[in-house]
Order: structure tokens, then sequence, then C-alpha cells
């Protein structure tokens, strides 16, 4: 099992590391992000709205996954008290 998780993790960092050059080939994002350009600021502009939207869904999805678990959590321990 552990294997399985390294070798999966090992094939995502290289699809990742692969693409990369493939990422970087946009010529309008080139530009956008160049340093000195009137169109910088706009490029960052939307680079940061689009992490604060990733950011606000993780946030969402952790926020619902800690209440499932501190409720599922809670009612397994209810449940041990009374089988005894």
């Amino acid at each position: 099992m552990k294997k399985k998780v390294v070798f999966l993790l090992a094939v995502i960092v290289s699809m990742i590391g692969s693409a990369h050059n493939v990422l970087l080939a946009c010529p309008n994002c080139k530009d956008a992000f160049e340093k000195g350009s009137v169109e910088a600021s706009i490029g960052e502009g939307f680079s940061l709205s689009v992490v604060f939207m990733l950011l606000m869904f993780f946030s969402v999805f952790i926020g619902f996954s800690a209440k499932i678990y501190f409720t599922m959590k809670k009612k397994n321990a209810s449940s041990h008290y009374f089988d005894v």
C-alpha cells in the first residue's frame, strides 16, 4: 500500500514537472507577467483572484470536512458510553 502511494506521488510530481514548460508557453500569460509592463498589474490581479478563489474553495471544503469529522467523533463517543 505504501509503495503504491509513493509511486502515485512520483507520477504526479513528474507530470507536473513535465507540464511546466507547456504552462509557460502561453504568449499572453508571458506578456502579462513581464516586469515593467502596463499589463503586469492586470496579470498579477488575475493571479491573486485565482489564488483567493482556490483558498476559499479549500477553506469551505476543510470546514465541512472538519464538521463531519467532529460530528462523527462525537456520535461514536456517545455510542461507546451507552454500550457499557
